[in-house]
């Protein structure tokens, strides 16, 4: 029977004795949420990505190999992009989560993870792409995918997407469009998966719900914050031009990453990227 210590904080593990195998999940940090852009009329003023889910590890180790302890690190998760409160300006990145390790023996990657910035005011953040890795010498890194798009056009456009392993992506921040419409919604966060050893269900809908929880027509809708295992944050919602930007909505533990803000036009405060959840590790020893 196996025998399980978790840390949400780094500390140090102390070998059993009589230990045989070791089998360690390792989850880093998620990233936060860009926040959104704020510009003038007649341009777009882009909702922020969401950051990223986490980076993941996993690693079977013979005790003999290991000393008698080994020092554990969990990667805190990274912080949301500010609200931008100065006219035609583009938004600010969310941080990258940060590494989780088991000792020099199992390890997270260190990734960009964070929400990107816009590269220019009049640029639109783009949907949002794989991320893969692998080392076979040092762990095997599962497939995570990585920030949601601007959410400046369909309804879907904005979702973060689904993680196999550990943490995924918050959802974008909607935007006003430069013919002053407005993108429809926050994006929705994805579904983060349990890995290795530990089993979690969730809905077959791979989706939180619209952000909506609180705010008003004059202060924007804040993004939901995830409320399962690994869930990326909801993104902000703009429902009107003459408003604040919604914020992002934190991501769940462990490794969730952080909603995007909303876009607002020059006199309102964009809104602010929610946080990545901090990581995870996990050893088991028979």
């Amino acid at each position: 029977l196996a025998v399980k210590l978790e840390f949400t904080s780094s500390g140090t593990w102390t070998k059993p004795s009589g230990a045989t195998f070791v089998y360690v999940e390792v989850i880093s940090g998620g990233g936060g949420g860009a926040s959104g852009t704020r510009n003038a009329v007649g341009q777009n003023a882009c909702g922020g990505m969401g950051g990223a889910g986490a980076y993941t590890a996993t690693r079977f180790i013979p005790a003999v190999l290991l000393g008698n302890t080994v020092t554990v690190t969990v990667g805190a998760g990274g912080t949301g992009g500010a609200s931008v409160t100065t006219d035609n300006t583009i938004n600010n990145a969310g941080g990258s989560g940060g590494q989780s390790s088991f000792g020099t023996f199992c390890y997270s990657l260190q990734g960009n993870n964070g929400g990107r910035a816009n590269s220019s005011l009049t640029a639109s953040q783009g949907s949002g792409y794989p991320r893969w890795e692998n080392n076979w010498d040092v762990a095997y890194v599962g497939l995570t995918f990585s920030n949601a798009g601007y959410n400046l056009d369909t309804e879907r456009t904005g979702d973060g997407q689904r993680s196999t392993s550990g943490g995924a992506a918050g959802g974008a921040g909607n935007g006003v469009r430069s013919n002053e419409t407005l993108g429809n919604r926050g994006g929705d966060g994805g579904y983060g998966f349990a890995i290795g050893i530990t089993t979690v269900t969730y809905p077959s809908n791979d989706r939180i719900g619209l952000s909506g929880n609180g705010g008003s027509s004059t202060n924007g809708i804040d993004g939901l914050d995830g409320n399962l295992e690994g869930m990326g944050g909801g993104g902000g919602y703009t429902a009107s031009v003459n408003e604040r930007g919604g914020n992002g909505g934190d991501g769940a533990f462990p490794g969730g990453g952080g909603g995007g803000g909303s876009g607002s036009r020059n006199g309102y405060n964009s809104g602010a990227g929610g946080n990545g959840a901090s990581g995870r590790v996990r050893v088991y020893t028979w």
